[in-house]
C-alpha cells in the first residue's frame, strides 16, 4: 500500500510539527513558567522592601522574568534545532548561548521597555549568557576528567596505594575470610580452656 503525495506530505508536516513542539515549544514553556515563578518570588521580596505595593511589583517582575526566560530559551532551542545536530562542542555552545542571549535580551527590552532598550538588553544578556555558558563548560569539563575512561583505569585507581580501600578478587576475599575464621576458632578454643580451668578449680 503506497501513500499518496498529499498523505506523505501531511505526515512529514505533522512529524516536523511534533518535533518542533517537543524540542522548542515545550522547553520554552517550561523555562518561561519557572522563570516567571522565580520572578514572582524575588519580586515579592524586593517589593516588600522597596515599594508600597509589593503585589504589583511581584507581578511585574514575574512577567518580565517569564518573557526573558522563554525568549532566550526559544532562540537557543531554535538555533540548535536548525543545525540538525544536538551534539555541540563547548565553543559552539558558547556562541549559541551568546547569540540567544543577545536576541532574547533585545526582544525582551523591545517588548517591555521600547526600542531604545533593544541594544542595552542585547549586550547585557549576551554577556550574561556567555559568562554562564563559559562557567558551565568549565564545570562540565572538570567533571568529565574525573570519570574513569574504562574499567581497567577504574580498577587501577582502586588498587592505588594512596587509597585505604582496594579491589579484591573473590579468591582473595575467600582466603581472608578463612584466615579470620581460623583466628576466631583459636580464640574460642582458648576461651573454652579458660572456662574448663575455672570449673576444675
Amino acid at each position: 500500500m503506497s501513500l499518496s503525495p498529499d498523505t506523505l506530505e501531511g505526515k512529514i508536516i505533522r512529524q516536523k510539527r511534533d518535533e518542533l513542539s517537543s524540542k522548542i515549544l515545550v522547553p520554552t514553556f517550561q523555562v518561561g513558567v519557572l522563570s516567571g515563578l522565580s520572578g514572582l518570588f524575588i519580586g515579592a521580596i524586593a517589593g516588600t522592601l522597596r515599594c508600597a505595593n509589593p503585589i504589583l511589583f511581584s507581578l511585574a517582575s514575574g512577567i518580565q522574568c517569564s518573557i526573558l526566560g522563554s525568549s532566550i530559551t526559544a532562540f537557543r532551542k531554535a538555533i540548535i534545532h536548525s543545525r540538525g545536530n544536538d551534539e555541540l562542542s563547548p565553543n559552539e555552545k558558547l556562541s549559541i548561548s551568546s547569540i540567544s542571549g543577545a536576541l532574547g535580551g533585545g526582544t525582551t527590552g523591545a517588548i517591555l521597555r521600547g526600542r531604545k532598550n533593544v541594544i542595552p538588553g542585547a549586550v547585557m544578556f549576551a554577556i550574561l549568557m556567555t559568562t554562564g555558558q563559559f562557567l558551565f563548560n568549565k564545570l562540565e569539563q572538570r567533571d568529565l576528567r574525573h570519570i574513569p575512561r574504562d574499567s581497567d583505569n577504574f580498577y587501577s585507581w582502586m588498587r592505588s596505594k594512596w587509597l585505604p580501600l582496594r579491589f579484591m578478587s573473590d579468591e582473595e576475599y575467600e582466603t581472608i575470610l578463612k584466615k579470620q575464621l581460623c583466628v576466631i576458632k583459636a580464640e574460642i578454643a582458648l576461651i573454652d580452656k579458660k572456662i574448663q580451668a575455672i570449673q576444675n578449680n
